[in-house]
């Protein structure tokens, strides 16, 4: 889950590197760009957030939805289609899906594993990459927090907030790096 303005082309070039990390270890990774500046469609604004991103957690759920529609399709793929492949079919659904986010992404992920969200989409895990939320729901998953002592966006008290108010005490993890910012997750190339 991207964070605010995240969905665009240079913040998507920015993620590239993390997200290709992360394919390394063998995950399956599927990067959402919607709601770039907000849900307008969707518009629920929470308070102090910026506008529109009340609903964005819900946009992950679209991504697991989709990928569970490609697999379906290539399980009944007869191979009379050219444009049809089988690549879906790697994935494992069973085993459920882990869920990350950047700022508002990680907004999105939180909310994501709240709640009954993380039973009823099979959410096993999330990684808060500097969440930025007014909002701080307890996890229902095992979940590792990432913050910076120079994040003066989202500062290390929203992601420490998250862990100590955590019901999941044996499943958590809290890294603040010294010297990172609100951007560490981002690789800016350009």
């Amino acid at each position: 889950n991207h964070g605010y303005l995240g969905g665009g082309n240079y913040d998507y070039e920015a993620y590239t590197p993390l997200l290709t990390k992360l394919a390394t270890y063998g995950f399956v990774i599927a990067f959402m760009r919607s709601c770039n500046a907000g849900c307008a469609e969707n518009c629920k604004s929470l308070h102090l957030d910026p506008p529109c991103f009340g609903n964005f957690y819900m946009e992950q759920f679209k991504v697991i939805e989709w990928a569970i529609k490609h697999s379906e399709k290539d399980r009944n793929y007869n191979g009379n289609s050219t444009n049809e492949t089988k690549e879906y079919n790697k994935i494992n659904h069973a085993l459920g899906y882990g869920i990350a986010g950047h700022s508002m992404g990680g907004q999105a992920a939180l909310f994501g594993s709240s709640f009954l969200n993380a039973t009823k989409y099979n959410i096993k895990a999330i990684v808060l990459h500097h969440p930025y939320s007014n909002e701080l729901p307890s996890p229902q998953v095992p979940f590792i927090g990432f913050t910076g002592t120079l994040d003066f966006l989202a500062p290390p008290k929203m992601v420490e907030t998250i862990y100590h108010n955590s019901y999941n005490e044996k499943h958590r993890g809290l890294i603040n790096k010294r010297g990172a910012t609100h951007v560490e997750p981002l690789c800016f190339s350009k």
